[in-house]
């Protein structure tokens, strides 16, 4: 029985080391199918993430931020985005026109209505919804920016019990 025990236990520990990339249990490791060599894209994602969402197990941020070539994918971490805490937001904000904001809204624009000829700063609010509403609500800066929404025809049935 203790042997039993102690199989387990080691096969436990092995299945949940975490990979050495981004930190997930290596029976649930996602490295395998992430892409060989960094993907680039015309355009730049940032993404403004809350804290919490750090420690979370489905890391998709992470993700993202691995697929992407480092110019192209950048994770900024916070409650409050502002050119006085983070001055790197300075040139992405100080062009409004070719800057989206993923993020939901009444007066939001298709990104399937966006001109893709040219290339766009993205920001992408990661966080519960609680947590992106209080993000968004304290980074006063990015309220004037052009809202967008992934549109795939009707709402998910997850949306529509939200509203």
């Amino acid at each position: 029985m203790i042997i039993y025990l102690i199989v387990v236990c080691l096969i436990t520990i092995i299945l949940s080391t975490p990979s050495s990339t981004y930190s997930r249990p290596s029976r649930v490791c996602l490295c395998p199918f992430l892409p060989s060599k960094p993907i680039v894209i015309k355009n730049r994602l940032f993404i403004f993430q809350h804290p919490s969402e750090e420690k979370r197990c489905l890391r998709t941020a992470t993700i993202l931020e691995l697929s992407f070539s480092n110019e192209f994918c950048k994770i900024i971490r916070g409650k409050k985005f502002t050119t006085y805490k983070y001055p790197e937001l300075d040139s992405i904000l100080k062009t409004p026109e070719r800057t989206l904001l993923l993020f939901p809204g009444p007066s939001n624009v298709n990104l399937a209505q966006i001109d893709t000829s040219l290339s766009y700063n993205i920001i992408i609010i990661d966080g519960t919804w609680a947590q992106a509403r209080s993000i968004y609500h304290s980074s006063r800066e990015i309220h004037g920016l052009t809202k967008v929404e992934i549109s795939f025809g009707k709402p998910s049935s997850y949306v529509s019990l939200l509203k």
